[in-house]
This record gives C-alpha cells, sequence and structure tokens, in this order.
C-alpha cells in the first residue's frame, strides 16, 4: 500500500464513523501503525502486557517489538474521546516512543516531552498529508519535527 492508498481508506472510513474504541483502532490506528512499521518489519502485539513502576499489571493496545523488546507503544481510544499525554506516559520508559489516539487526534510522548497533532478533520474527513507524514516519522523513530514540542 502507497501514502496515497492509505489516505484513501482513512477518508473512506471517517465519512462513516462508529463511535467504538474497536472501530478506531482497526480503521483509524491499525493501517497507520502498519504502514509506518512497514518499513521496520517490528512485530505487533496487541494487548502487550507489562508490569508498571507500581507493580501493577498493565496492558497498552499496540506495541511494536524487535524480539521482546518494545520500540513502540501505542494506546487507542474511540474517535469521540479526549486523548492526553497521561494515557501513554505509564507505559513508557526512556528512549520507547509512545502515541495515544483516537485515529483523529496523536499525542506523540518521547522522553517526557509530548506533541499533539490533529490528523484530519472528522467534519469532512481530509486528511493532512504533513500530519500523517509526521505521526509514520515518528513511529518509525526518525527525527520528530520539534516545533510545537
Amino acid at each position: 500500500m502507497n501514502k496515497n492508498d492509505l489516505v484513501g481508506r482513512i477518508q473512506d472510513h471517517l465519512s462513516k464513523p462508529q463511535k467504538s474504541e474497536r472501530w478506531a483502532m482497526y480503521c483509524l490506528i491499525a493501517p497507520v501503525v502498519d504502514f509506518a512499521n512497514s518499513t521496520m518489519g517490528l512485530e505487533a502485539y496487541f494487548e502487550f502486557n507489562q508490569t508498571s513502576a507500581h507493580g501493577t499489571s498493565q496492558s497498552v493496545d499496540i506495541a511494536l517489538l524487535d524480539g521482546l523488546v518494545p520500540r513502540v507503544m501505542v494506546e487507542a481510544k474511540r474517535v469521540d474521546r479526549r486523548i492526553a499525554a497521561e494515557q501513554i506516559s505509564k507505559y513508557l520508559k526512556p528512549n520507547l516512543r509512545g502515541l495515544v489516539t483516537n485515529g483523529v487526534h496523536w499525542v506523540m510522548c518521547l522522553d517526557g516531552e509530548s506533541k499533539a497533532i490533529s490528523l484530519c478533520d472528522i467534519r469532512d474527513g481530509t486528511v493532512a498529508a504533513d500530519s500523517l507524514d509526521e505521526v509514520i516519522a515518528f513511529i518509525r523513530g526518525e527525527e520528530p519535527n520539534k516545533s510545537g514540542w
């Protein structure tokens, strides 16, 4: 799949949104993560369980793994849910990239810093190509655009 196909797919799904985390995960979030991961070759693991710094067991929705080592963590929410860095930061360790997203809005987190970005306009389903590029680059571990961090 090329980026134009990805954009078309997202726009098509946004034309008939559903208020379900599972729908956002499979129709909006996983396609972006899969596209970014297509050049990385990491294993996508759903409901990745780990022990928190507080000693409790917790699962992140998607972890991209290099062997058994997580490289990217993604926490998914419903399309209509507000998101914040705190919803992913509990899963993160130094140098581990994390994102929390409802498929429309994405918060990228790395080493205690975060940046919120809108991937598309839910009202008309238009995908912002530059925002999509930034999310993909962040997932891939490319140097993040530090403006707005």
